[in-house]
């Protein structure tokens, strides 16, 4: 049975605009050219050509480039709103619902713990509702899909991936705790279509139902 819930941050406990995407990524883009002290547009080509290569701009800067912590701190406060409240279209759930849920929560996210925190404050949900927020330092610098990142969250919640489910809106990060013998649930949004290797939802308050399912059919087993 499901024994533990990993919920992805943004883009999932609310949704948010696609304009904070693109504020994000320019501002990734920026600092790398700052860094490596390359024009804007080459440091875009750089970042398109290592980001993919390594999983994600952060993994590059740690792994490829050899930045130290601070800096690798540096990077996540520039690219992050302080203010992240004009970027969110509306909260998928609230402090009831969360509370009514029947296995145990934890956010599991690619952003830093202060973006986090920023983020319940802005939807009103308390971060004592959630059993852990694991953020990508907790993760070693290495967040989502990378296996590392899973493996930390698993044990520290002391549970095996087959008890694990996540609910997030990026395929691959899905995908990732599944390939590890997890669970998954896809969070589409508007334009997104499968068919997808496992259960999609078009809003987190459709999750009790996929726990249902999801329970009766381990059940059966």
């Amino acid at each position: 049975m499901i024994r533990h819930i990993l919920l992805d941050l943004d883009d999932t406990l609310y949704e948010g605009s696609e304009h904070l995407s693109s504020v994000v990524d320019a501002r990734m883009t920026e600092f790398v050219a700052r860094l490596l002290e390359v024009p804007e547009d080459q440091a875009l080509r750089m970042r398109r050509y290592y980001a993919p290569r390594y999983g994600s701009t952060l993994t590059w800067l740690s792994e490829g480039c050899g930045l130290p912590d601070p800096l690798l701190d540096a990077f996540l406060e520039y690219v992050h709103p302080e203010d992240i409240r004009p970027f969110i279209r509306r909260p998928e759930v609230d402090e009831t619902w969360l509370a009514g849920l029947e296995v145990p929560f934890s956010i599991f996210t690619n952003a830093p713990l202060e973006h986090a925190l920023r983020v319940l404050s802005a939807i009103d949900v308390s971060p004592g509702l959630f059993t852990r927020i694991f953020d990508v330092r907790a993760c070693g610098y290495r967040g989502k899909p990378h296996a590392s990142a899973y493996h930390h969250v698993l044990s520290s919640l002391g549970i095996p991936a087959s008890a694990s489910l996540l609910v997030d809106d990026r395929e691959e990060n899905v995908r990732a705790l599944v390939g590890l013998g997890g669970y998954g649930v896809l969070l589409l949004r508007d334009g997104q279509e499968g068919p997808y290797p496992f259960p999609t939802i078009r809003s987190l308050r459709e999750l009790p139902r996929i726990l249902e399912e999801l329970d009766g059919r381990l059940a059966r087993l």
